[in-house]
């Protein structure tokens, strides 16, 4: 099989962040890639665990990203 494309992008799970899910890449208006992703926070990474939505930014067509920012928090009582 031919490999297409190349890795980007690798989130890692440490500290009270058990697991980086699902996301999407969208080309701005100004160039820059967004990727928003799901950041689920706490001890626990199952589908329906308490999570952020987070973004990252890339200039460079995907050579290098900011350090994530949370875009939507969880709610304090969920």
């Amino acid at each position: 099989m031919k490999k297409i494309g190349k890795e980007v992008l690798f989130l890692e799970a440490k500290g009270n962040i058990p697991r980086n899910g699902e996301g999407s890449f969208i080309r701005l208006n100004d160039g820059r890639i967004m990727f928003g992703y799901t950041e689920f926070v706490g001890n626990d990474w199952n589908d329906d665990a308490t999570a952020n939505i987070s973004v990252i930014y890339s200039s460079d067509e995907g050579e290098t990203w900011t350090a994530p920012e949370i875009l939507f928090r969880k709610p304090e009582d969920a």
